[in-house]
């Protein structure tokens, strides 16, 4: 089964032109850039194209690795989003580290 990033970078959600589109990005800030409903971060050599979500109570991200397919996700009800967020990229790192 495709589940969320996977089935929309690969087509199955949105076909391919409009996936291009979405990934065209501008500068949102230092190293992140903001596309069509989603974020990318050029991390270590690679494509990060990710979004998050921070409600009270409640963040998340989720994140694919544009060369490798590879999709982090970390959802919780505990941490600040800086502490998310350092997970994310923790999880990222052992993804790279790995290739």
């Amino acid at each position: 089964m495709i589940y969320g990033f996977e089935a929309l970078f690969d087509g199955r959600i949105i076909n391919e032109s409009s996936i291009e589109q979405m990934k065209i990005t501008h500068a949102e800030g230092r190293d992140v850039f903001y596309g069509l409903g989603i974020f990318r971060t050029f991390y270590k050599g690679h494509n990060i194209y990710w979004h998050s979500g921070f409600t009270q109570a409640y963040s998340s991200y989720l994140g694919i690795i544009e060369e490798t397919g590879e999709i982090v996700v970390v959802i919780n009800n505990q941490w600040t989003n800086e502490e998310v967020e350092t997970i994310f990229y923790d999880l990222l790192d052992q993804l790279l580290d790995n290739t």
